[in-house]
C-alpha cells in the first residue's frame, strides 16, 4: 500500500497576518506623521500672521501717536516742520520707541537695525539726498540730512519690551514730487517739483503752493491770506517685531480749515482780538455800515435796531 504524503494548505500562508500588521502600522505611522507636520505647518502659519499682523497694527499705532502729537493742544505735542527736509532743524521730526535700554533706535544712522530706508525712496528737492526708485537699497550716502530731530515716544511702556513694536516715525512736509512713481506724480506737471503742496479745504483736493500764486512762501502764507489752505504732512511709520516682521506705512495729513458761517457780526479767534469780555450787559448796538472808528450819526427818520448784550 502507497503513502501519501498529505500536506497542510495553510502552510504555505504562514507570517501573512504579520505582514499585513506591520504594513498597516507603517500606514498608520505615514498618516500619524503627515497629520503631525500639517498641524506644524499650521502652527506656523498661524503665528507667522500673528506675528506680522502684530507688525501691521503696531505700525498704524506709530501713525497714529504722530497725528495725535501734531495737535497743539495735545498732551505732549510735537513741532511740525515747517521748512522742507534739509539742513534746518526741525525740518524732519521722528518720534522714536525703544523697547527697552539696550534696544538703540537711531533711524537716521546707516547701517543700524532701524535705519530709515525709505527716506531715499521719497524725494526731497533741496534735501541733498540722491532719489532712489523702490527696489534700490538706500546706501551709506543716502541717510536722512542733518536737520533730523527725534523726540521720544509718549505712548504707554514705551521704553520696555512690553512696548508697541514699531520703532520710530517720521514727519515731513510734502512737495509736488515727493512720489515720483505714485499713480498721480508730480501732483501738478506745470509746477516745480520743489513746490509746497497743500490742502484745498473749499475743493478737497491737493494743490501746489506755487498755483496758488508765486509770491507766497508757504502754504501758512497763502491760508494768512485768506485761501482756506493747509499745509500737507508725509507720516512715515517703521515696526519691526521681535520675531522679524517689518510693516512700513504711511499717511498724508493736514488741517481742514472750516469756513465759517455766513453773519453779519462773527468773533474770530484766537488771536489778537479774538476776546470777547463784556464789561457789562448793557444794551448794544449794530449798523450795516462799513467803516472804522466811531459810527455816524444817524440822520433823521433812520432807525436803528438794538438788542440786549448776553452777559458771559
Amino acid at each position: 500500500m502507497r503513502k501519501r504524503n498529505l500536506r497542510n494548505p495553510r502552510n504555505n500562508e504562514r507570517g501573512i497576518a504579520l505582514l499585513i500588521v506591520l504594513m498597516a502600522l507603517f500606514l498608520i505611522a505615514a498618516i500619524g506623521m503627515g497629520m503631525i507636520c500639517m498641524s506644524n505647518t499650521e502652527t506656523a502659519v498661524n503665528q507667522n500672521y500673528r506675528d506680522t499682523q502684530l507688525a501691521f497694527f503696531a505700525m498704524r499705532g506709530g501713525l497714529e501717536e504722530m497725528r495725535d502729537r501734531m495737535r497743539t493742544n495735545a498732551p505732549s505735542p510735537i513741532t511740525v516742520p515747517t521748512v522742507m527736509p534739509g539742513t534746518t532743524a526741525g525740518s524732519i521730526v521722528y518720534i522714536t520707541n525703544a523697547a527697552g535700554a539696550s534696544d538703540s533706535v537711531l533711524p537716521t544712522t546707516f547701517n543700524t537695525k532701524y535705519f530709515d530706508d525709505e527716506f531715499c525712496h521719497e524725494s526731497f528737492v533741496g534735501s541733498g539726498v540722491t532719489y532712489r526708485t523702490p527696489g534700490i537699497v538706500c546706501g551709506s550716502s543716502d541717510v536722512p540730512p542733518s536737520g533730523a530731530t527725534t523726540t521720544a515716544s509718549v505712548m504707554p511702556y514705551s521704553g520696555t519690551s512690553s512696548s508697541l513694536k514699531y520703532k520710530w516715525v517720521r514727519i515731513t512736509l510734502k512737495q509736488n514730487n515727493t512720489f515720483p512713481t505714485a499713480p498721480v506724480a508730480p501732483i501738478d506737471l506745470t509746477h516745480p517739483a520743489a513746490s509746497q503742496v497743500c490742502w484745498d479745504s473749499v475743493n478737497n483736493k491737493e494743490v501746489v503752493l506755487y498755483a496758488l500764486g508765486s509770491t507766497y512762501a508757504d502754504c501758512a502764507a497763502a491760508r494768512a491770506n485768506g485761501l482756506m489752505v493747509e499745509p500737507v504732512y508725509v507720516v512715515t511709520s517703521l515696526a519691526i517685531t521681535p520675531q522679524g516682521s517689518r510693516r512700513i506705512g504711511q499717511y498724508e495729513t493736514a488741517a481742514t480749515s472750516i469756513t465759517p458761517p455766513d453773519s453779519g457780526l462773527s468773533l474770530d479767534g484766537p488771536g489778537s482780538g479774538a476776546n470777547f469780555n463784556p464789561a457789562n450787559s448793557a444794551n448794544g448796538t449794530v449798523n450795516g455800515l462799513d467803516g472804522s472808528g466811531s459810527p455816524p450819526a444817524l440822520a433823521s427818520g433812520s432807525r436803528s435796531r438794538a438788542w440786549p448784550r448776553p452777559s458771559i
